[in-house]
């Protein structure tokens, strides 16, 4: 009987454990499966976050190489601009008949100039029409610098659909109805200046009017204005200019006819310091925008991320190392004025960076401003062509040592993401086969339970047997 009561009572006590962890656990197993399932797979998954910072870092480093390659691009937009239109700056002075502008291909110099006569443009008048007054039907025939055109007028038509008509017929002219406060006029200005050096300015414009109909006025025209062409001497040769804008006499030069002149007019085509300080301001610009963002990635200190930077990069210290050759590069022996620290372009010993020295670029043109304009000029050995070259050595597609450097990070990035994938699969499969596992323990904790409920009826029983 003693060792009856002793199984029992044993059996009481197991079952009464189980008892207490199922009570305490809560339904089946009571874990929370799909909390620990999570953090497994959260734990198996780390590989793939890592893998994850280093393409962000790789995305971080191509996006500073696109920078500086756009900065690059920016040097030599800037250096072929001042190749195309000059570097020296000139300005004319200030004369009263006329105004000058310079741009490439001006030369220094001094010319005496003289307006006689400004160009003008052909404008004709039709007589009076009274209040009442219409036009008689009929064609305007128009010879506008030689080109024809023929302008229909309907019977009984007036002075403004008329005027309407010949601004619509394409022909070259300005009509319009104009009046003296008792009658209107039908007036027409030719859009252009003057008359073709081969021609009169008495046919610039002309106009006659065949009557057809029977209504109203037939139209009559008289010529109010001729045409006249732009007249000046240059150093006492005479010169005629179907506009009063005169650009072909002196090469760069464009002279603007503003008034007649009495006597001849000096104009001065010196070398402005300000205008070609402004020109080269835009290679310093250029160039620093480049020289800056080299420099900070090459300024390596303890806290430097040479994952997500170029730090320390030796592509970068190459192109660092071109841009200040620049400053030790003479483009010609012909004249003292060959260098960029010539002209009073000079750089920071701290940070690289490019300043201009207005007395320096002045001293340089007035010694010798053709040198000056040589420099970025169209030649082989210019700044201009060395800035595209270096350029295009960096950032030309294909074979470009930036752009190679950023063909090689995104192959990088395309690997690491193959490998993600990859890592990806088989955490899916992991977490597969973890709620597999978690689901048939669920079945034995669901079965260790029934056993419970079994072995503590039959305690009960026993004990009160």
């Amino acid at each position: 009987m003693s060792s009856v009561t002793s199984t029992t009572s044993a059996a009481s006590s197991t079952a009464s454990a189980l008892s207490q962890l199922i009570a305490n656990t809560g339904n089946s197993s009571g874990l929370n499966d799909s909390n620990i399932i999570a953090q497994l797979v959260s734990i198996e998954s780390l590989p793939i976050q890592h893998l994850k910072t280093q393409q962000s870092a790789l995305q971080s480093q191509i996006s500073v190489i696109g920078q500086i390659s756009s900065a690059l691009q920016s040097l030599a937009s800037a250096s072929n601009a001042l190749e195309a239109n000059g570097v020296v700056g000139l300005t004319a002075g200030s004369n009263t008949a006329f105004t000058a502008a310079a741009s490439l291909g001006a030369q220094q110099g001094t010319y005496q100039i003289q307006v006689t006569q400004l160009a003008q443009a052909a404008k004709s008048r039709s007589q009076g029409f009274a209040a009442t007054d219409t036009a008689t039907g009929g064609t305007l025939n128009l010879s506008v610098q030689g080109t024809s055109y023929a302008v229909s007028v309907a019977d009984g038509a007036s002075l403004s659909s008329i005027a309407a008509d010949i601004n619509g017929s394409g022909a070259a002219v300005s009509a319009s109805v104009i009046s003296d406060g008792t009658k209107s006029y039908l007036s027409v200005t030719n859009s252009n200046l003057g008359y073709p050096t081969t021609g009169t300015g008495d046919t610039a414009m002309t106009m006659t009017f065949d009557a057809t109909g029977t209504q109203g006025k037939a139209i009559a025209f008289t010529a109010v204005q001729p045409a006249k062409n732009a007249a000046l001497t240059i150093d006492g040769l005479a010169i005629s200019s179907q506009s009063n804008t005169v650009s072909k006499a002196i090469p760069g030069i464009t002279l603007n006819l503003v008034a007649l002149d009495a006597a001849p007019e000096t104009m001065n085509i010196r070398a402005d310091v300000p205008t070609t300080a402004a020109n080269l301001q835009t290679f310093v610009n250029a160039y620093n925008g480049v020289m800056r963002l080299v420099q900070g990635q090459l300024a390596v200190t303890s806290g430097s991320d040479r994952t997500t930077t170029l730090a320390g990069d030796p592509t970068l210290r190459n192109l660092q190392q071109r841009l200040q050759n620049m400053f030790t590069t003479t483009i010609s022996e012909a004249s003292d004025i060959n260098s960029l620290p010539a002209i009073g372009l000079t750089t920071s010993y701290s940070d690289g960076s490019l300043s201009l020295d207005t007395n320096q670029l002045s001293a340089a043109l007035a010694l010798d401003p053709n040198a000056v304009n040589a420099m970025f000029g169209i030649s082989a050995d210019s700044f201009s062509t060395l800035a595209s070259r270096i350029s295009t050595d960096y950032t030309s597609i294909g074979n470009g040592a930036l752009s190679a450097r950023t063909q090689g990070l995104n192959s990088e990035i395309s690997d690491l993401s193959t490998q993600e994938d990859s890592l990806q699969a088989q955490v899916k499969t992991y977490q597969a086969n973890l709620v597999a596992q978690f689901a048939n323990m669920e079945t034995i904790v669901s079965s260790l339970k029934s056993t419970s409920s079994y072995l503590t009826s039959q305690a009960n029983a026993s004990k009160s047997g």
